[in-house]
């Protein structure tokens, strides 16, 4: 029985391939013989309008539903209904017999050349090292890079092939300057490492930016207790985008391109050439070097760390309140900028439930923990807690200097608050604005400097239709406040030398105490909100609601963008030394 079952199964197998090659043949032919679409009893096969290939012929399906020719695709090749060019550019491309044509990103092709040739200024030919590719010309546009006598044995330079689009390294080798590494053929890189002297390799673009990079240069022995950020984060130079750049003012940068998936951005923060600033909800932290247009995300290795809840920079310097992803405990986090190393301070401040608000300023850094005010010398890392149960139960928005340490400090009523003041030079305390005995003053956001101290109050008991905030600034050597004059709801102040900074009816506000005066940084023909204003010298920086579109990858469409303002741009400093000096 078996062996007949078997017979009888090949018998049907054989039968059955019969079939389909008859019809693959009657198919085939009915195909290139019958281009008007006949099937033989007169039906239409085509839908008006639809397109095929009848050999290398576009044939389209005309109105009355029969096949109709359309246009020879003659050199290039007809498929899928249409005439489309398959050849590979590399075909036109010998790179002269000493190096291999390479596709960048977006097809474009270029000559990789081989070791002893470099490319000329098109990238379509290989000369051999030495050779001037463009003698007829005063300067050199080729690419012989001047490739002559080198010292030492590691990359001399690094050279980029487009917008991110790849890099080329060279290293020395034998006393002269050899190509030695190139990104991917199907990927993106850049020049970065050491002295941005390293072609990095990257997988993906993100929104103008890349990731998925690879790190060439060796790995350097970390400090003990120091460990290195991931290189593979989001990275890339910021390029404004014609579908939201009208929307931006004079002397504005948006800085968050790539960066405001995943929630509400926390405070920014600048000092000199660097911004930074975080998610909260998601630890992303994010740095930008004003500089050089450069953004990177910074992350640590470890995936149980949120690196970033709050974040403050001083002396090129990171520092952060972070946490276990299930905030078990938290720390006071160091990212050194330039050499992408990070640490906790765990040793020096101890472990806490709670870590937050915190901010760093000449040399000192400050933040709120579990109730208490912690203030931490960076230098000398000296950790103190310098408040006590005899203060009240709630103290928060902690801000210090080289010598002063003020908060928002509240008893037991969390809506009426004094502000305190410490001096670190001598230990003492003092209160500069008490709880009101009257009606309820809510005292926020407080800073300072040598001069001035200055918070927001939001104000209890006010009749209908009077603005229920106020702008304080209060002179430290008079012991006196003196309330700004503004015109809406006022908050978040910040002061830069004699420059006293907020947000005022989700606008941001300057006064220059010298002259003043006080104008408008952003105004009403500014589309969405501003506000957390912080300033360095001739850079401003706030957060930004509602503007600009979020980015593809956004899955909570909530959100704040930051953005960097050029205070060189307003006539009452473009011709101070900040923005006349070249460097």
């Amino acid at each position: 029985m078996n062996l007949k079952r078997d017979a009888m199964g090949r018998v049907w197998a054989f039968l059955s391939l019969l079939s389909i090659s008859a019809a693959l043949v009657f198919s085939a032919c009915g195909e290139n013989s019958d281009a008007d679409g006949d099937n033989g009893d007169g039906d239409t096969t085509c839908t008006p309008g639809e397109k095929t290939c009848v050999g290398n012929e576009v044939s389209q399906c005309s109105a009355d539903g029969q096949w109709v020719f359309d246009e020879d695709c003659g050199s290039l090749k007809c498929a899928g209904g249409e005439c489309i060019d398959d050849s590979d550019p590399c075909n036109d491309f010998d790179c002269s017999l000493h190096g291999e044509c390479l596709k960048r990103k977006n097809g474009e092709p270029y000559c990789f050349c081989n070791s002893g040739y470099h490319a000329n200024s098109d990238f379509t030919e290989c000369l051999l090292d030495g050779t001037d590719g463009d003698a007829d010309t005063e300067e050199d546009i080729d690419y012989d890079y001047e490739l002559n006598s080198c010292e030492g044995d590691g990359p001399v330079r690094c050279e980029m092939l487009g917008w991110m689009d790849g890099c080329v390294q060279f290293d020395c080798a034998d006393g002269m300057e050899k190509v030695s590494r190139h990104s991917a053929a199907d990927g993106y890189g850049f020049c970065g490492g050491p002295d941005n002297m390293w072609c990095v390799k990257c997988t993906d673009k993100v929104n103008g930016g890349v990731k998925g990079c690879d790190r060439p240069w060796p790995v350097e022995t970390t400090p003990e207790g120091w460990h290195e950020l991931r290189y593979d984060t989001v990275r890339g130079y910021l390029k404004d985008d014609p579908a939201w750049s009208d929307k931006l003012k004079a002397g504005e940068k948006r800085l968050s391109q790539f960066s405001i998936a995943d929630g509400i951005v926390g405070l920014a923060d600048v000092e000199g050439n660097y911004a930074v600033w975080c998610h909260s909800a998601s630890g992303r932290l994010f740095l930008y070097d004003i500089a050089n247009n450069w953004s990177e995300e910074l992350d640590a290795p470890d995936e149980m760390v949120n690196l970033c809840y709050n974040v403050t920079i001083e002396n090129k310097r990171i520092y952060t309140a972070g946490h276990k992803v299930d905030e078990s405990s938290w720390d006071i986090f160091e990212i050194d900028i330039e050499k992408k190393l990070y640490r906790n301070l765990r040793s020096f401040t101890g472990e806490a439930i709670g870590m937050m608000q915190i901010q760093a300023e000449g040399g000192n850094a400050v933040w709120e923990q579990e109730g208490e005010i912690a203030l931490l010398n960076l230098d000398t890392k000296q950790f103190s807690i310098i408040t006590d149960d005899s203060m009240g139960q709630y103290r928060n928005s902690p801000y210090v200097t080289d010598r002063y340490v003020i908060w928002s400090n509240a008893d037991s009523n969390t809506q009426n608050r004094e502000i305190r003041l410490y001096d670190i030079s001598n230990g003492a305390h003092s209160i500069l604005a008490p709880e009101s005995q009257e009606s309820r003053i809510n005292r926020l956001y407080p800073v300072v400097n040598d001069t001035y101290a200055a918070w927001g109050n939001i104000l209890d008991d006010v009749p209908e239709g009077v603005e229920p905030t106020e702008l304080i600034l209060y002179k430290l050597s008079e012991g006196k406040e003196e309330k700004i004059e503004t015109t809406g709801q006022a908050a978040r102040p910040f002061l830069d030398g004699q420059r006293l900074f907020w947000d005022e009816g989700a606008r941001i506000r300057i006064r220059d105490l010298d002259r003043e005066e006080t104008i408008k940084i952003t105004d009403e023909t500014v589309v969405g909100g501003q506000f957390a204003p912080r300033a360095s010298g001739r850079w401003l920086i706030y957060s930004d609601q509602l503007r600009f579109p979020y980015p593809d990858e956004t899955t909570i469409k909530v959100g704040s963008d930051v953005i960097l303002f050029d205070l060189c741009t307003l006539d009452w400093y473009k011709d101070e030394e900040m923005c006349t000096d070249s460097e």
